[in-house]
């Protein structure tokens, strides 16, 4: 008896697993930015939602670091840019440019999200 075919539906398995936890990560960021935007008076720009990098911790709780980059809009015309991380379930930091070249920084230490 081969295990070819339980090893490549494992194999198939983890794949959809790994890409339905990046959209559920992806529309969790977008929930978080949309928030801060209508705070900040910004219009979130959805489509440009990216997921920039993901990497490993040594924390077992939060194992996984992922960093999106995203645009955003203060009057309609003008796109500024933006950058988040998150760490398993805290926000660790959110920067928006401001239209004066300053970034708005958020939060000031890492904040557990719902």
């Amino acid at each position: 008896m081969t295990f070819y075919p339980l090893f490549m539906l494992a194999i198939i398995s983890l794949i959809v697993l790994l890409w339905y936890e990046s959209m559920r990560f992806r529309e969790f960021v977008i929930a978080i930015c949309r928030k801060k935007c209508r705070e900040y008076d910004l219009q979130l720009l959805d489509q440009t939602v990216t997921l920039s990098k993901i990497s490993l911790t040594g924390n077992l709780l939060n194992g996984v670091t992922r960093e999106y980059r995203f645009e955003v809009s203060s009057n309609g015309t003008d796109r500024l840019k933006g950058y988040i991380q998150i760490q398993g379930r805290y926000l660790v930091s959110l920067q928006i440019e401001n239209t004066d070249g300053l970034t708005i920084i958020y939060p000031e230490r890492p904040v557990m999200l719902n």
